[in-house]
């Protein structure tokens, strides 16, 4: 079994229904699947397009618990760095892919730091029973959002800053293509990936008795 005994996805689909590796399996295609749908919606304002890929991976981490979420999120980017080298045409990421991608691109950050924020926001929802509460369940996504931009600015500013302070630009410049444009949007998907969640669990809940 991947998913954790307290995550979301254990509670609403039970052992006792389905063989637990087969519902673990089946949930992550369905994970991937919903991460390379949500990449291809998309706005470019940078180097970093805005997508609904950040309100994915907070309704994995919500739903699937650390472990099961993390993996997912983990097998999406691992997947598109074999298709970077095999296929690069193939949509998958929200950017054009190529060979190493996922570990040199100007979205590589971001895309590790889905992993991290699926296993943070898993973590607090289950193991630290966040998700019984609706306000500690929106301090939980809003991590996972923190970590996912912190992430982001930090491979930017180690990679891409000296390269712009070569051509005279500020942290600045680098705050407004990988951190700023995502603040407002990512919080607006933090309060619909919560309500969704607590909205699921309480469903749950409520049919268990």
């Amino acid at each position: 079994m991947i998913a954790t005994q307290n995550s979301l996805i254990a509670t609403m689909v039970p052992n006792t229904r389905i063989n637990p590796l087969v519902r673990d399996v089946a949930m992550v295609v369905v994970g991937v699947a919903l991460l390379v749908i949500s990449a291809q919606f998309k706005v470019l304002l940078g180097p970093v397009p805005v997508t609904l890929q950040a309100l994915v991976v907070m309704l994995i981490g919500g739903v699937y618990g650390w472990r099961m979420g993390g993996l997912t999120v983990a097998a999406y980017v691992l997947q598109g760095a074999a298709l970077g080298a095999i296929a690069p045409a193939m949509p998958w990421f929200a950017t054009p892919n190529f060979p190493g991608y996922a570990f040199v691109g100007a979205t590589t950050g971001y895309l590790w730091g889905f992993v991290v924020a699926a296993a943070a926001i898993g973590f607090m929802s289950d193991t630290l029973r966040m998700r019984d509460n609706l306000i500690t369940l929106f301090i939980a996504m809003m991590v996972g959002n923190v970590i996912i931009t912190a992430l982001g600015l930090t491979f930017a500013m180690a990679v891409y800053y000296p390269i712009l302070q070569q051509t005279g630009q500020s942290f600045s410049t680098v705050w407004g293509w990988f951190a700023q444009p995502f603040i407002i949007g990512d919080t607006l998907k933090a309060v619909i990936a919560t309500g969704l969640v607590f909205a699921g669990s309480a469903f749950v809940n409520r049919i268990r008795g």
